[in-house]
């Protein structure tokens, strides 16, 4: 097994506690991964991903240049490239557009795919008082490898109704396979949904309510309610253990526990955290943890520049720009591996690939 954190930016003090709560994993096999000395150093508010893993989609390159999906593998066939190593920017080329869906700003990331080629989907939400924007690096490395992604901006200000945002995403999937411009090549039988912080609540929310959901990744998840004193509510819900308990799927969840405790408000409380949604995935076919040692809540998030309430978690001892590469790596391995089907990804995920610096847990 390994131990996965899932990031939330928390929140003005007024309101709004996102957190996990954190458990043991009794019978799971735990392997930590040791950090190696080359990972070296990057500011926490660089809104881009170190340098040599490419920003933007002029850095992606073409699919040309990289060779042919056929060339790799059969990808053509599923969507994707398989066997690309997802540690680095895959091969497509990838557009970047906006709409409004059910009055929520949606922003496409659109991976250019050889003719005839349908894409899985993914949903993305963000964290609390968050936009998608702070998240493209991770949103753009997905999509160059070959995933259609849509990301869901909130709404609902600094007590947002969090059933309504679930409903929100799940109306943005309708949008994605239906009428957006991405429709024509999406395959709405591949759908992912992921999210951080309290994105990760919704995805797994969304996961619990939409059928056509086949996998979900949390990124430092938080089951919270709502500010201090707030509590749960039927706009707010409880969801674990019992939404995630039900979940068929597969399941991920990366997390931290820096941010467990302390503090006005922790932003990932132990009681609340990622830990507890892998203790609860107890009926999923494949589940896993990751806890990146010593890394803090808002380490998740590529672009911290500005973010005001961003500062309201306490700063950890890892290298931001190292968290964000090593989340990008496990969101694309988990997505090859669960979306396209390539079984050479899991030891990205589990095995002797898996990025170093993290604690992972996983069943079977």
């Amino acid at each position: 097994m390994r131990a996965s954190i899932l990031c939330s930016p928390l929140v003005l003090s007024v309101v709004v506690g996102l957190a996990l709560g954190g458990v043991a994993c009794g019978d799971d096999a735990t392997r930590i991964v040791t950090p190696s000395a080359d990972l070296g150093g990057g500011a926490r508010d660089a809104g881009t991903e170190p340098a040599d893993l490419g920003a933007g989609s002029d850095d992606l390159g073409s699919a040309a240049d990289l060779g042919s999906a056929a060339d790799l593998g059969g990808a053509a066939d599923l969507g994707g490239v398989v066997g690309t190593a997802p540690d680095g920017v895959g091969p497509y080329v990838v557009t970047r557009s906006t709409a409004t869906v059910s009055g929520a700003m949606v922003t496409v990331f659109d991976p250019t795919l050889p003719s005839g080629v349908r894409a899985p989907v993914a949903i993305f939400m963000p964290g609390f008082q968050l936009t998608v924007s702070r998240y493209a690096t991770i949103c753009e490395r997905l999509a160059s490898h070959g995933v259609v992604v849509i990301g869901v901006d909130a709404t609902g200000g600094f007590s947002p109704n969090h059933v309504m945002l679930r409903d929100a995403a799940i109306a943005a999937l309708d949008w994605a396979l239906t009428t957006a411009p991405s429709a024509a090549h999406s395959d709405g039988t591949r759908v992912l949904a992921f999210g951080h912080s309290l994105g990760g609540k919704l995805a797994t929310m969304m996961a619990g309510a939409e059928v056509r959901v086949t996998a979900l990744l949390a990124i430092d998840p938080v089951n919270g309610g709502g500010g201090p004193g707030m509590g749960y509510s039927a706009e707010r819900p409880d969801i674990v253990p019992d939404v995630v308990a039900a979940l068929t799927i597969p399941l991920g969840f990366l997390g931290e526990t820096t941010n467990g405790s302390g503090g006005f408000m922790p932003c990932a409380p132990t009681a609340e955290n990622f830990q507890t949604f892998y203790a609860a995935a107890t009926t999923a076919p494949w589940s896993a943890q990751w806890d990146f040692t010593n890394a803090d809540h808002m380490d998740f998030v590529p672009d911290t520049a500005g973010c005001f309430t961003c500062g309201f978690c306490g700063a950890g001892t890892a290298d931001p720009a190292v968290v964000v590469r090593n989340t990008m790596t496990l969101v694309v391995a988990f997505a090859q591996r669960h979306l396209f089907g390539d079984a050479s990804a899991e030891v990205w995920l589990t095995g002797a690939s898996a990025p170093s610096g993290i604690v992972v847990m996983s069943r079977p």
